[in-house]
Parts: C-alpha cells; structure tokens; sequence
C-alpha cells in the first residue's frame, strides 16, 4: 500500500476528490474527510478507507454495477427496483418467496417450504416474468398467496391475498 501523507487534500481515491479534513475522528483518532464524488454527491469517510480502498465512491458505482449486465460488448440494464431508493415492494416479497423455498433457507422456512417439496417455478426465477404474471401488488394490505398450499409458487397457483385469506388457507397445525 503507497504511502500517503496526512493532507491528502486534491487527491483522488477512486471517484472521490478529498476536499479537507473534518474535526470527528473515531475511537482510534482517525480522522473523516470531506469528499466529493464524481457523480457530485458528498461523501464524508476515514481517511483510512480511502487509503486503503475501501470506500471509491458514494455508492453510485455499486448501483451502476448492480444494474448492469454486460452482454458482449454493451450493458444492459435491469428492471431496476431491487437496489436503494429503487427496492419495490414487489421485489422485496419476489426475493422472500426464493427465500423461503431454497435448501439454503433457515431451519423453519426450509421445513416448511423447500422440504415439503414447494418451489418457484421456473419462469418465475426472473423477477421480471414474476412481475409481468402478477402484476404490481394492488393495495398495501395484500401480499403474495399460494391458492393451493400444498402448491408451487406459480402464476396459476398464486394471488395478492389479505391477512385474512391468508389465515383461512393455512395448513392445519393440528395432526390427527
């Protein structure tokens, strides 16, 4: 690691400029800096993370990368909602239904889920085609149902439900 000198002010780490030092230091005494990005937001970090690396940018860079395929030579956007400010709802209950029905889920789910045999169907593994069966989710109150609970997560077994559906299409805790 080059060495740098305790003014780093005018140097560029990654996409961010060090403009001056502030007065708040960590527990160890290590200063923060004033930066700003390349993008225009400020950004204020320990010196010691852009030394070392570890903060380049606001965080505009990790967004363009997470929204990014490269395809051969050009990039391809994605749907866009599953990051930041751009996380839906939609995604958020999408990703919890992969979740849930994963041999990597935790103990409670997997049992309930990806050991009785319940999967996301195929189509659905792109949250793009989940959204275009579904649609967005029509009111706050509803979130995604199987019909048939002993089903898979697919578009013909599945429904924007209430709590209350939701409740009346539980499977019996009790065994015989």
């Amino acid at each position: 690691m080059p060495s740098y000198p305790q003014d780093i002010s005018g140097m560029t780490f990654g996409r961010l400029l060090a403009i001056k030092r502030t007065k708040r230091k960590d527990k160890s005494g290590t200063y923060y800096w004033d930066c700003k990005c390349s993008c225009g937001n400020p950004v204020t970090t320990l010196i010691t993370s852009l030394k070392r690396g570890a903060t380049k940018s606001c965080g505009c860079f990790n967004r363009e990368q997470n929204n990014k395929h490269i395809i051969g030579n050009t990039y391809r956007k994605t749907h866009g909602e599953s990051y930041g400010k751009n996380l839906t709802i939609e995604y958020y209950l999408w990703q919890g239904m992969l979740r849930r029905c994963s041999p990597n889920s935790r103990e409670e789910e997997r049992k309930n889920y990806y050991e009785r045999g319940i999967r996301v169907c195929k189509r659905w593994l792109k949250f793009e085609n989940f959204l275009k069966d579904m649609g967005r989710r029509p009111s706050s109150d509803l979130s995604i149902d199987r019909i048939n609970n002993d089903g898979n997560y697919c578009k013909s077994n599945c429904r924007w439900a209430t709590a209350k559906q939701q409740a009346n299409n539980r499977r019996s805790r009790y065994r015989s």
